[in-house]
């Protein structure tokens, strides 16, 4: 690790382990999510099927598997307790802090990868759910790691294609985490990206297709089996009740307007207490401030990550501030781009942006 990487990294992990780590096994299950998350790993750890999900001896269509075989695999290192359910969270929170800090670095320079980090550990919702036993934080952590191998890939031209094989494998594992929605959303992001910038026909390449069939190889087995194991009741109660009425209709009475995740971020829901840099006008110049070609194609990269999923889930009929965690990353990255670039005087706010922000 050199230009100061290293230090980078222990300054990062201090931070997060401030942040996440105090009294994390000590609190109890806060609601019926944890708790009926914590008991489906117990009961498949101790009925021995790895397959079949179960709560109460009854099938539990709620969630695929990734989640609980790494509570099993944290049950058997530390015991069956509150730390342990929550264990693989906090590190899928440590590993995604880590994922932006190599990201902005490499778009934007080293000092604009620490503050990426820095804020993305310190928001307050993200830094909430990694102490919380739940699989978004582990799906945004998969997906800092699919864009990120993206991004190698595109950068590394021909010999590229082990960070295909890596992002198809990312992929994979976020299909296993949370559903469909661990490939589609990070697919049409890229796809609306490669639109954006001419770069279609990069489609067409062969490592995509090694992408996708990694993505395949990873997926697909477990979903075969639970099918062949449950009749298919696991897919049709996970695909058709979790996936698509989620979207078409509000669930659990957790609808809201389409506007809801314009309010969220305008009252500074997603990036507090760094809300200040959140104001259109301030994010909008780091693309005109932009000294070079691989800058404007890193914004373009990051607005298209944010924008196909801010539209996707102000769209969903069922709503919660955390279904937007994803684009916290690309978020994170852009505001410290634009204070690096407004401390070094190579970015100048709107008049009045700043003021409004405040």
């Amino acid at each position: 690790m050199g230009n100061g990487r290293r230090y980078h990294y222990l300054i990062l992990i201090a931070i997060s382990c401030f942040l996440f780590l105090p009294n994390l096994g000590g609190r109890p299950l806060l609601n019926n999510n944890e708790g009926v998350l914590a008991e489906a790993a117990l009961e498949m750890m101790r009925s021995g099927n790895l397959v079949v999900p179960t709560f109460n001896q009854q099938l539990e269509v709620c969630k695929p598997p990734l989640l609980y075989w790494l509570q099993i695999a944290a049950y058997k290192m530390i015991g069956v307790n509150e730390l342990a359910t929550r264990v693989p969270s906090v590190l899928a929170g440590f590993a995604q802090v880590l994922l932006i800090y190599e990201l902005a670095r490499r778009m934007f320079g080293a000092h604009v990868g620490l503050l990426s980090g820095i804020i993305l550990a310190s928001s307050g919702l993200f830094c909430g759910l990694v102490r919380y036993a739940h699989p978004e934080a582990m799906l945004d952590a998969l997906t800092a790691l699919t864009f990120f191998s993206f991004w190698q890939a595109l950068c590394r031209g021909r010999s590229s294609w082990i960070w295909y094989l890596l992002a198809g494998t990312s992929l994979g594992l976020a299909v296993l985490c949370k559903g469909p929605i661990g490939l589609l959303l990070p697919a049409a992001s890229i796809a609306a990206f490669l639109v954006w910038t001419g770069k279609f026909k990069h489609l067409l390449d062969w490592r995509v297709a090694l992408c996708g069939l990694a993505c395949i190889a990873v997926a697909l087995p477990w979903y075969v089996l639970v099918g062949s194991q449950t009749n298919g009741a696991f897919l049709r109660g996970f695909w058709m009740t979790d996936n698509v009425r989620r979207f078409l209709a509000p669930m659990e009475h957790h609808g809201a307007k389409p506007y809801f995740f314009v309010t969220s971020l305008a009252l500074g829901f997603a990036l507090y207490p760094w809300q200040i840099t959140m104001h259109k006008g301030n994010l909008s110049s780091a693309p005109q401030s932009a000294s070079n070609e691989l800058r404007k194609v890193s914004y373009r990269f990051l607005l298209s990550w944010c924008v196909i999923y801010f539209l996707f889930y102000s769209a969903s009929q069922t709503k919660l501030s955390h279904y937007i965690l994803p684009i916290y990353a690309p978020l994170a990255i852009l505001t410290s781009f634009f204070l690096i670039g407004w401390c070094k005087g190579t970015i100048a706010p709107p008049a009045g942006a700043v003021n409004f922000s405040l």
